[in-house]
């Protein structure tokens, strides 16, 4: 169902999804300033045109002033394909730099799908949603450089979620190394849910880079076996900060955490063997 559409030419979709799509109610902005407050405080943009048409809209002083409200942006790249004219239909290498300073008090930041070549523009860009606390990434395709320089773009971060990374090779086109960038010591993590089927190269970075010294909450669901090290070093790291595990059998050792006040085992089927009971 669609929303009232504002004066712009841009309508947005109740849950947030901004739309090309044309309503056939209208209703005066002017009478409704609070509904427009809400409606944009979540935004989801997963197609180019939805992009295109925020872009063209978001400098007129209304749709700029409710941007400006917007806590929750919701990213989905796709496939990296033409559209029927024959047009790049990807769009996240752009919008950090197109509409981060549009939106500057973001504190949810979901991307998606985000792979292949990314224009070396992107990452120093991130910083202008300086507000995020919480960063949710999923199913991107990215070397540890790239990983790395979006997390740490991030000063408030305090939640991190990374859900199917995949970690490839390194792309020298798309990975300058920017120094810009605040140490990890200037970012702690108090929430890590790392969800993934296989290739956790990342792992040990994230262990041992310091963001986890006031984790509170631990979340690992992997298929591939982690290495106990890692795991470990993790768990050493965070320390007596750490009052919530959710994990697989292989937890590692917990005798650094002698704050934990909940632990989760995930005990998982294994072909050829029963189930496991406690």
């Amino acid at each position: 169902m669609l929303a009232h559409r504002p004066r712009s030419d841009v309508t947005v979709l109740r849950d947030g999804n901004v739309s090309d799509h044309q309503s056939s109610r209208l209703s005066p902005v002017d009478d409704m300033p609070r509904a427009m407050r809400n409606l944009y405080y979540a935004v989801h943009i997963l197609r180019r045109r939805h992009f295109d048409l925020l872009f063209k809209q978001c400098w007129a002083s209304r749709v700029k002033q409710w941007l400006a409200t917007t806590r929750e942006l919701r990213l989905t790249e796709g496939r990296p394909t033409g559209d029927d004219n024959g047009r790049n239909t990807c769009f996240l290498h752009a919008l950090p730099l197109a509409l981060g300073c549009a939106m500057p008090r973001v504190q949810l930041l979901t991307i998606s799908a985000l792979c292949g070549y990314v224009h070396m523009s992107f990452f120093p860009a991130l910083s202008r949603f300086s507000s995020v606390e919480s960063l949710d990434l999923a199913w991107c395709s990215l070397n540890r450089s790239q990983l790395q320089q979006i997390i740490l773009s991030f000063p408030l971060l305090t939640s991190l979620t990374l859900n199917e990374i995949r970690i490839t090779s390194h792309h020298p086109a798309s990975s300058v190394v920017v120094t810009a960038f605040r140490p990890p010591s200037d970012i702690h993590l108090r929430h890590l849910r790392v969800c993934a089927h296989y290739n956790l190269r990342f792992f040990d970075w994230i262990a041992q880079s310091g963001l986890c010294i006031s984790l509170e909450h631990l979340s690992i669901s992997v298929r591939e076996d982690l290495p106990r090290e890692s795991m470990n070093a993790l768990l050493k790291t965070a320390g007596s900060s750490l009052t919530r595990l959710l994990t697989h059998e292989s937890y590692g050792d917990l005798v650094h955490n002698t704050a934990l006040q909940s632990l989760y085992l995930r005990f998982l089927l294994r072909k050829g063997f029963g189930p496991t009971r406690l």
